[in-house]
């Protein structure tokens, strides 16, 4: 692993990419054997970032640069300038011990089941509806994924390079799309229909009005609903 110096992030999942010589092409062994790995080579890389120029580059820090990147929305393998799904590009500092760690955190993250995630969902809202509907109404300014603590070792976090709302907003209304947001890594363990009841939910939760908006008791009411399909 000493070699690895890109994490590419989609919606579906990781890629990486590892550099076997100096020029920084890459092999295309498996660097896995991990079946929601892709690997990438550094010229595809290089494709999706427009070849790494500076107004791509969506920020830095201490693992190293993120640059956005453009793939095929099918075949993931990079599309011209702009057209396709964006995606961000990690190119690690190879001295850098936080890049290191963060490729560890990726690369052996669980995935969290269909039913472990509506749970969160569900437990979530009804916290934040007993604060809505409390005798002394509280508005909590700061809920986020990060911020919701499964157990005493793991929070659930997700750490989108891109605007998630922008990026799923258009997507959630056809079929086509929302089988794009969806994980792919879970297929197979909801029903379409529970998949378009929590897109519609969603989209009613982002209305633009916030009269418009459910209450948080009825978005537990109907998260509970999703959870009975099956």
């Amino acid at each position: 692993m000493e070699n690895l110096d890109f994490i590419l992030r989609t919606q579906n999942g990781v890629g990486l990419s590892d550099s076997s010589s100096s020029a920084g092409e890459s092999g295309c062994g498996e660097i896995l054997a991990t079946p929601n790995l892709r690997v990438y080579s550094f010229s595809d890389l290089k494709s999706a970032t427009k070849g790494f120029k500076p107004e791509v580059i969506l920020g830095v820090g201490g693992f190293g640069t993120v640059y956005k990147g453009w793939v095929d929305e099918t075949t993931l393998s990079p599309s011209r300038f702009g057209s396709g799904m964006v995606v961000a590009i990690k190119r690690l500092n190879r001295e850098s011990v936080q890049g290191f760690k963060e490729w560890q955190g990726v690369s052996a993250t669980d995935t969290l089941s269909w039913d472990l995630r509506l749970k969160i969902a569900i437990d979530s809202a009804k916290g934040l509806a007993f604060l809505h509907t409390s005798e002394k109404q509280v508005i909590y300014r700061d809920f986020k994924a990060s911020n919701i603590l499964l157990d005493e070792v793991r929070s659930y976090t997700i750490k989108p390079q891109i605007n998630l709302i922008e990026w799923a907003k258009p997507l959630l209304p056809r079929k086509r799309g929302l089988k794009l947001v969806m994980d792919a890594r879970i297929e197979g363990q909801y029903s379409s229909k529970a998949a378009t009841l929590t897109a519609k939910l969603t989209l009613h939760c982002l209305e633009q009005e916030p009269n418009n908006r459910p209450s948080m008791k009825e978005v537990v009411e109907v998260l509970e609903k999703i959870k009975a399909m099956k």
